[in-house]
Formats: structure tokens, C-alpha cells, sequence
């Protein structure tokens, strides 16, 4: 019956591992999943909690994951495996940011739904950080952008110009790459910056130089908190 259909031991990790309310959806699911198979029957129970999760999935595709990245240092005690890395500020306040340069990460596809409050959410950053003269967009964990959220995008850079901001995009995935260089042409230098380069591209108006199938893929390590 129930007992055999689900195991207690996902309601632990669903509940345990996250660290904030927003992140226990999975534990949450899987209470409303039990708890409408035990009173509503088994196919009742089912159909319930796979409508939940389609709805879960969509108000993901609506609102993604942004992350403000910083760097740890050299020698990072609590967590050897992302010393000298990129990671999200909300998950490790020792992170430090570099001087006029803000760092954000999309962690989740940009397509039409919610491109726009993405480019919202990277004017806020640009224009309420004080001396921002560059942005720094790392998609090394955006493995899709549709049409419309490139076109986006390509507003976004002349908007952003306009107040003296430059946008930079670090560790572009292939497919995505593509399409950018097609839209973009010749306004971003190289769809393969690591984000430290994309840093020295703004700081500097240089970058090292990338060879061809060099990119340095994101830590994924840090996803524990509240994304902005």
C-alpha cells in the first residue's frame, strides 16, 4: 500500500537538506502526496501531486534562480572544494565582490517568461550598486535561451550602455552561444570568458586571451538559500 509506494527516508532529505522554507517544496510535495493517497486513494493521491509539481515547475520557468556571486579566498576552510571560486553571496557571506563589477548567475533556463523580470532584476543590481561601471552575466548553468529572451537580452545591452554600464556574458553554453553571436554580432568580445576574464574585460577593457573549447564551468556548490 502506502508504506511501499513512498519511503520516509525522501521526507527526510527533501527537509533536511535545504536551508530555507522556499526550498522545502519537495518535502512539503511529499506530504500533500501521501496525504492524498491515503484519503483520496492511490490514483487520486497521484494525479494531485503531479499537478502540484506541473505548477511547481512553471512558477520555476517564471521566476528563476539569480544568484550575486562572490569570490572566496585562496584557502577556505569550511569548504576546501570552493576556495578561490565564484560562488553565491547569500550562501557564503565571506564571498567578496570585485570593485564597479556586479556578478550575477541564472541558474535555470531564460526564455520568454520571464526574461524581462531577469533584465529587471539586472538593473536593479547595476543601478543600486554604487559605481557600477559592468555587469558580468555568468550562464555557464543556462543551457537554453529562446529567441525572445535574446532579443531581450539585446535591449538590456543598449539600455545598460546608455547609463555607462557594460554587460558582459562568461561561460556561454554552446547551444545558446549560437544564437547570441547571431543577434549580437560583434558587440560582445568572446561568448567564451570565464568570469574572471569577464571581470578583467570590464576592469580593464582587456581580456585574456580564450582558447577555442576553454570554459570554465560554475561551481554548483552553495544552492542553500533564498535566491534573490
Amino acid at each position: 500500500g502506502v508504506a511501499s509506494s513512498v519511503d520516509s527516508r525522501t521526507f527526510l532529505v527533501a527537509y533536511n537538506t535545504p536551508q530555507s522554507w522556499k526550498e522545502k517544496r519537495g518535502a512539503a510535495l511529499w506530504v500533500i502526496a501521501c496525504g492524498g493517497t491515503v484519503f483520496l486513494g492511490l490514483f487520486s493521491g497521484l494525479i494531485l501531486s503531479t499537478a502540484l509539481s506541473l505548477l511547481v515547475i512553471l512558477q520555476e520557468a517564471v521566476k528563476p534562480t539569480i544568484y550575486e556571486l562572490g569570490r572566496l579566498p585562496k584557502f577556505y576552510e569550511d569548504d576546501p572544494y570552493a576556495s578561490d571560486q565564484w560562488v553565491p553571496r547569500q550562501s557564503y557571506p565571506l564571498a567578496t565582490t570585485q570593485p564597479n563589477v556586479v556578478v550575477l548567475r541564472l541558474e535555470g533556463n531564460l526564455n520568454f517568461a520571464n526574461c524581462e523580470r531577469f533584465a529587471d532584476m539586472v538593473e536593479r543590481h547595476a543601478y543600486h550598486t554604487p559605481n557600477t561601471v559592468g555587469v558580468v552575466f555568468d550562464a555557464g548553468c543556462c543551457p537554453f535561451m529562446d529567441m525572445a529572451a535574446i532579443l531581450q537580452l539585446e535591449e538590456l545591452i543598449k539600455g545598460l550602455a546608455t547609463n555607462g554600464v557594460q554587460l558582459v556574458f562568461a561561460n556561454v553554453l554552446e547551444r545558446p552561444r549560437h544564437r547570441l553571436r547571431k543577434v549580437l554580432g560583434p558587440a560582445q568580445p568572446s561568448m567564451r570568458l570565464t568570469v574572471d576574464a569577464g571581470v578583467v574585460l570590464v576592469q580593464t577593457g582587456t581580456a585574456p586571451a580564450i582558447e577555442e573549447g576553454q570554459v570554465v564551468r560554475p561551481t554548483m556548490r552553495g544552492r542553500r538559500k533564498n535566491s534573490l
